[in-house]
């Protein structure tokens, strides 16, 4: 917690919302994503059909009331019309904080153990707001470092690496199957004070472009990509060392594309919408000539009164030329163990960092490699439900599912570093989240993936995929220039050279036994405390043994995972289960000869046998 903000918070305003909504022609919304390209606004929806996960649906607006930004540890609320200006002066009276420009700079220190102060702030005024909120909110895009707004790190690291850009209009237009609705909020407190009363533009009406400007036109850089033809797959091949020692489990490394570009963002994106639908497609302007489209696989979030969603996606084919292709390539897709042990960490590693945020034992996996046929390509995705825990609101979602391990790998802080280490530039955008973060706590937020981002006369893409120990660089290089080609046709700057839902086994009772959970360590801790509670286990998670209640160890890897002082207990009969690396070490120790795998293989599924004389 953060004392002065909290104390800060108690004296913002508090706004009674009046929320309005008609039916509007549906050219309407392409009016809005032309001006999106030169001006504040976004668009955010799901162009792609398939129940239960992925319906069509999408918000879009040109000329929010506010704009909040953080980029090198500057916090920024900046006002965009009058109704914007009435809410800073507002909030500037009772924040921490001092005038910048015709806006309000926030400053807070960052308390111990606290989240950063940025996520206080968007808490703190999504608060102000009462009554009829429904799609009131923050929209916007966080880059691949924001999971550091989450972790306890020094204040430089996060003020050198994180960006984050929200808008909040009052005016959207929603897209709900095939109808569009322009929604409108009005606040009547809040417009006495704003009077001053330039008027707005309606939303979809088309601005004429401010005239060219005279001045001697900016030097770009020199578009480069990262590597060279085999120099990614040369990564590739460290990356698979990392896998094969053990330190990791899967990884996801990315390369970056650039080409000069000086076309139309916005009609690259209506390419892109028609012929590419995604379930998370996006286009928002960052100010300046500064643009993100893109089209990901990847719902990395959605909360809707109060029921989690989340669709990890991992595994992935080129369309075939016919229905007949496409079932096959599918199947080989589902029969592939590599792509298989792939989402299977992704997702599990995934639900792992979901048990912080949800109700336990609501987490379930409901779908598992549900097979996603797009205009380009075939993914494999599982599908996790739960339900949002009573302490925990949309903003404890989204640093929970930062930088997922679809996209950095697994265990997480590992793959974060040999990220730093082998990809030949930072991804700044790449891997973040983009979308929507409701004042009544609904949220939608999907992975940042398969981008053009616009900016210095170039357009940057950006590709990935999961490694794990079995991959093979030469074809993960292959995996990542098909992903891009997509993206590469849209823009015109280079020619192109289901499985059934699985019914949860029912766990065996343990009502009313206490439980310790040692501490070790291991990725999917929090999975595991969750499996105990369903068995009816209190469980207390500790760093020591102590007392007399029965001790659960779990690791990844074999290696004093035991304390000797729980060794000697276990000697002396002690109740315990050990599991994985944990029970390896004891069989070590008890004198049974054990060897590694030649290579890991974490994620698979894998028969043992035991001989006549294993107890």
């Amino acid at each position: 917690m953060n004392s002065a903000l909290d104390a800060a918070a108690v004296a913002l305003p508090r706004w009674r919302v009046l929320r309005t909504e008609e039916m509007v022609p549906a050219q309407r919304l392409n009016r809005v994503i032309e001006r999106i390209e030169s001006q504040p606004g976004m668009f955010y929806g799901c162009d792609y059909e398939s129940e239960p996960v992925y319906r069509r649906r999408a918000l879009a607006f040109a000329d929010p009331a506010l704009r909040l930004s953080l980029s090198g540890g500057r916090m920024l609320i900046e006002p965009l019309d009058d109704t914007g200006a009435a809410m800073v002066d507002a909030w500037g009276a009772a924040l921490p904080g001092a005038r910048a420009d015709a806006g309000f700079e926030f400053r807070a220190e960052r308390a111990p153990g606290a989240a950063h102060p940025f996520i206080g702030l968007l808490r703190a005024l999504s608060g102000c707001f009462t009554g009829e909120r429904a799609d009131l909110g923050f929209h916007g895009a966080w880059n691949f470092d924001y999971w550091r707004l989450g972790a306890v790190e020094p204040a430089e690291a996060v003020d050198r690496d994180v960006r984050v850009l929200l808008y909040l209009p009052l005016t959207v237009l929603k897209l709900d199957g095939g109808t569009l609705r322009q929604v409108t909020f009005a606040m009547p407190e809040l417009g006495r004070v704003a009077s001053r009363g330039a008027p707005q533009v309606p939303v979809g009406a088309i601005v004429a472009p401010a005239p060219a400007s005279a001045s001697t036109p900016a030097v770009h850089p020199e578009p480069r990509d990262d590597f060279a033809p085999g120099e990614y797959a040369q990564r590739l091949a460290k990356a698979i060392g990392h896998l094969r020692d053990g330190s990791l489990m899967s990884l996801t490394l990315s390369q970056g594309f650039r080409r000069a570009f000086k076309g139309s963002a916005s009609a690259a994106f209506a390419t892109l919408r028609s012929r590419y639908p995604m379930p998370e497609m996006f286009f928002v302007h960052l100010g300046s000539d500064e643009c993100l489209i893109g089209a990901s696989p990847d719902l990395q979030a959605r909360v809707v009164a109060g029921e989690l969603e989340c669709a990890p996606v991992c595994g992935t084919s080129k369309r075939g030329a016919d229905p007949l292709e496409d079932a096959a390539l599918g199947a080989a897709l589902l029969a592939s163990s590599k792509e298989a042990a792939a989402l299977a960490l992704c997702s599990d590693s995934f639900a792992d960092s979901l048990q912080a945020v949800c109700e336990p034992g609501s987490l379930a996996l409901s779908h598992r490699q549900r097979l996603h046929f797009f205009a380009s390509v075939i993914h494999a995705a599982d599908y996790l439900t739960g339900r949002l825990a009573v302490h925990c609101d949309p903003w404890d979602v989204l640093l929970a599912t930062a930088a997922p391990p679809t996209i950095s790998g697994v265990p997480k802080q590992q793959a974060l570093r040999v990220i730093d280490e082998l990809e030949g530039s930072r991804r700044c955008w790449f891997g973040g989240a983009v979308g929507f973060v409701g004042v009544d706590g609904d949220m939608a937020i999907g992975s940042i993936m398969r981008l053009g981002w616009f900016h210095d006369g170039m357009v940057e893409l950006r590709t990935g995929g999961v490694v794990v120990a079995q991959s093979t660089p030469q074809d993960e290089e292959a995996e990542s220039q098909i992903k891009a080609r997509t993206m590469l046709r849209v823009l015109g700057v280079e020619q192109a050279a289901s499985s059934s839902p699985t019914a949860a086994a029912r766990p065996q009772t343990a009502a009313g036994i206490d439980v310790q959970l040692l501490l070790t360590g291991d990725p999917f801790e929090r999975s595991l405390a969750d499996a105990l509670r369903r068995c009816g286990a209190n469980v207390r998670a500790v760093r020591e043994a102590s007392g007399a209640a029965p001790v659960v160890v779990a690791g990844a890897r074999a290696g004093r995972l035991i304390p000797k002082a729980l060794h000697a207990l276990l000697e002396q009969g002690r109740p315990a289960l050990l599991i994985g690396g944990a029970a390896l070490e004891w069989l070590a120790a008890a004198g049974v000869a054990t060897s590694a795998l030649p290579v890991p293989m974490d994620g698979y599924v894998r028969r043992a046998a035991t001989g006549a004389d294993f107890w």
